[in-house]
């Protein structure tokens, strides 16, 4: 039996060394793969690099354009704000002074109606004395023709 166990550790220490040997060829190929594959990465990782900093000065260019156009939106809506400003102010000071005409022009109505009311409170007492003396006229003109005998 010492023989049939020599055999069998040989057998196990030629199976070791194959194996061995096959594991240090694999290493080998998996390390070639894994290097390539690296390469590969380094290669999309430099090119990711090379993208983004094209990103990002075209960012930075587009921050200075929407900078700029935020400054001359800024000094045109100043400027329309201004110009909004001095519309309204002269288009307070031009009602003012419709606003002051059509007071004159109703204090003028009101005097000139207030002048109709006293004109025509006047006529009515005016009106109302001539109605009496015409009356009173009437009245004398009946008791002179009662007394005066008939002219023949």
């Amino acid at each position: 039996m010492s023989e049939t166990l020599e055999t069998i550790a040989a057998t196990l220490a030629t199976l070791r060394i194959s194996m061995d040997d096959r594991f240090a060829e694999l290493n080998t190929q998996l390390g070639a793969k894994i290097e390539a594959v690296d390469a590969k990465v380094d290669g999309i990782d430099a090119k990711v690099d090379g993208i983004n900093e094209q990103l990002g000065v075209r960012i930075d260019r587009l921050d200075a354009r929407v900078d700029e156009m935020n400054l001359q939106l800024g000094v045109r809506i100043d400027g329309l704000d201004a110009k909004v400003d001095r519309r309204l102010d002269e288009m307070k000071a031009q009602l003012g002074v419709k606003i002051e005409a059509v007071d004159a022009k109703v204090v003028q109505v009101y005097d000139a109606v207030n002048a109709q009311r006293h004109e025509a409170a006047r006529n009515a007492g005016d009106h109302e004395r001539f109605g009496t003396r015409l009356e009173n006229h009437d009245i004398r003109l009946l008791a002179r023709e009662k007394r005066d005998p008939p002219v023949s």
